[in-house]
């Protein structure tokens, strides 16, 4: 496979590490960011042991938002209504700011979330 003579495979065992344990929440929580480079994102997770139905439904899901305010922001410059497009540049770069600052916290949230789930079982 050619991404074994790119990737590591320390780098590979932490990606599917990081997918069995958080991947779920964690994938679906980049997908909805504004800007995050999803294209990337979709050929990790390929390399990945996550079920191809679960990525269909985060990926699906989580672009939604993002591509939905992509579009606006569009549809605003086109139309000249700079002020709208000013306002959806600042809420997608508030989200960016949001997840690039609290991102740590944000992580501590989905480990704790997912180790309560695993004692309710």
């Amino acid at each position: 496979m050619a991404v074994e003579k790119f990737v590591s495979e320390q780098t590979r065992k932490k990606f599917d590490y990081l997918v069995e344990h958080e991947g779920v929440v964690l994938s679906f929580i980049l997908f909805v960011i504004p800007g995050f480079p999803k294209d990337a994102l979709c050929y990790i997770l390929g390399l990945t042991p996550m079920h191809f139905g679960i990525f269909l439904i985060i990926s699906t899901i989580g672009r939604i938002p993002g591509t939905l305010i992509a579009c606006l922001q569009g549809a605003k410059a086109f139309e000249h209504q700079y002020n709208l497009f000013v306002i959806l540049l600042a809420i997608s770069t508030g989200v960016i700011l949001v997840f690039y600052i609290y991102h740590n916290e944000i992580h501590h949230v989905v480990k704790k979330l997912k180790r309560e789930k695993r004692k309710e079982f």
